[in-house]
């Protein structure tokens, strides 16, 4: 009964306040799409259509925009809880799209790789400044349809993962993945190709 409860708490009243209060004036949301308590959006730019998800998701991770990125997801698409998607340019996740717990999706470095650049960043943040990060690389990322992606994979930027492809747990995708075949590893490596019927 106490786990009945406790998932009504999160799955139900969550979903319908962080529909309302922590992504829906931030991103929009298609229809019957489910959120749960830990579902978040930020949104560098105020503007909702920089973060946009599909119909008949399961959206239970964090997606956060950075200066002008974008972020789009499909329809049939689960995002299960504490994954993060942070777009500097752009993230793009086709349909029927599986992302398990803990993944990273991050389009940028996140940081400048001139280490003076850093420590003007690391002087601002600790002021309490917003950065403005103008000197931090970014590539897009782009998912394509019915992609798995396992526990604790980190996805860095520029990289496709073609359709139908599985991404091993725990894996750290720096290339690449054709579709239809399995990258495991760190850095991930293909380690197997899938007839695509």
């Amino acid at each position: 009964m106490m786990a009945f409860f406790i998932n009504f708490l999160v799955n139900t009243l969550g979903g319908w306040f962080a529909r309302y209060f922590f992504v829906g004036r931030k991103a929009i949301i298609g229809k019957k799409t489910r959120l749960n308590l830990f579902s978040y959006a930020h949104n560098d730019s105020n503007d909702p259509q920089k973060i946009t998800v599909g119909d008949h998701c399961l959206m239970f991770g964090q997606l956060i925009t950075e200066k002008n990125g974008t972020i789009k997801i499909g329809n049939y698409v689960e995002i299960e809880p504490r994954s993060i998607l942070r777009a500097m340019e752009r993230i793009e996740i086709g349909d029927y799209c599986k992302i398990a717990e803990m993944v990273y999706i991050h389009d940028n470095n996140s940081h400048p790789v001139d280490h003076i650049e850093r420590r003007k960043e690391l002087i601002q943040a600790i002021k309490g400044n917003k950065l403005e990060r103008n000197n931090v690389v970014h590539a897009p990322v782009i998912i394509e349809d019915d992609v798995f992606i396992g526990r604790r994979v980190m996805i860095y930027k520029g990289v496709t993962i073609g359709r139908g492809a599985i991404i091993a747990a725990g894996s750290v995708v720096t290339k690449n993945v054709p579709p239809y075949s399995l990258a495991a590893g760190n850095p991930a490596k293909i380690v197997k190709s899938y007839n695509q019927n």
